[in-house]
C-alpha cells in the first residue's frame, strides 16, 4: 500500500512542472518603444515628460516624468472578448519600473491597475520600493533602489491575487477579478506639484496555461496505477 501510494505521489509532483507551463502574453509594452506602437492609447493632460531610455542601469524603458500635479500621462488597453477568457485559467501582471525620486507611493500617481486592483508606486530616501494598496502603505524593507519586478498573481480557484516583488511573494490574499475588461498604467492626477519620474521597461499581462492532454494523462495515469495497485492488493 506504501509503494502504490509512493507511485501516485510521484507521477503527481512530476506532473506539476509539466501542467503548471509559463503563461502565454497577452498584451503588454517592453522596453523603450512608445507605448502607442503597441496599442495603448494615451489619456494626456499637462506638460508631462514622455520620452524613450535606453541603457538605463541595463534596461531599455520608457520615461514618464511628470513637475506638475495637474500633468496626466495615462496609457491604457481594452482586452477583447477573447482574451477576457483566456484569462479565465489565471492571470500575471507583470511590471518592471525603476522610481526615480523618493516618494511616498500615495502621493506618487505612479500606477498600474488590472483585474480590480490599483497598485500605486514609490520610493524611500534610501531607495527601498514602496506600494500603496487598498489604502495601505508596504515597504520592502532592504530592497534597495533601481529596477524592481512587481507581479500580480492571480488565482481564479480562490478569487484571490497574491504579490510578488523580485520573484519573491510579498502579499496575498487580495481581491481581485477573473474577468478584467483593460489594463492601465502610467501617471495619474496627484495631490502634488513635486517632481517625479518612472521608468518602465515592462508591462505585461500574461495568462496561466490551460490544464493540458499531457497534463491530464500523466495525473489520470498515476491515478489508474494507484487504483490497480490497491485493487490487487
Amino acid at each position: 500500500m506504501k509503494s502504490s501510494k509512493l507511485v501516485f505521489a510521484l507521477a503527481f509532483l512530476c506532473a506539476i512542472p509539466y501542467c503548471r507551463g509559463q503563461g502565454t502574453l497577452i498584451l503588454g509594452h517592453s522596453g523603450s518603444v512608445n507605448p502607442t506602437n503597441e496599442g495603448f492609447s494615451l489619456l494626456v493632460s499637462g506638460s508631462p515628460s514622455l520620452t524613450p531610455v535606453m541603457n538605463d542601469q541595463g534596461y531599455n524603458a520608457w520615461s514618464i516624468g511628470v513637475s506638475s500635479g495637474l500633468d496626466i500621462a495615462q496609457y491604457k488597453q481594452a482586452l477583447t472578448s477573447q482574451q477576457v477568457d483566456t484569462l479565465s485559467y489565471g492571470w500575471i501582471l507583470s511590471l518592471t519600473l525603476r522610481v526615480g525620486e523618493p516618494v511616498n507611493p500615495a502621493d506618487s500617481g505612479i500606477l498600474a491597475g488590472f483585474g480590480g486592483i490599483a497598485l500605486e508606486f514609490g520610493a524611500q530616501a534610501n531607495g527601498d520600493p514602496a506600494i500603496e494598496l487598498n489604502n495601505s502603505e508596504y515597504i520592502s524593507n532592504g530592497g534597495g533602489p533601481g529596477y524592481h519586478n512587481y507581479q500580480l498573481r492571480f488565482d481564479p480557484t480562490t478569487d484571490l491575487a497574491s504579490v510578488w516583488l523580485d520573484g519573491t511573494e510579498w502579499l496575498n490574499d487580495i481581491q481581485g477579478s477573473a474577468n478584467p475588461t483593460s489594463l492601465i498604467w502610467g501617471e495619474i492626477q496627484r495631490p502634488s506639484d513635486a517632481s517625479y519620474y518612472a521608468n518602465w521597461s515592462e508591462v505585461s499581462v500574461l495568462a496561466a496555461p490551460e490544464p493540458s492532454t499531457g497534463c491530464l494523462v500523466l495525473l489520470g495515469g498515476g491515478a489508474l496505477i494507484y487504483a490497480r495497485r490497491k485493487y490487487l492488493h
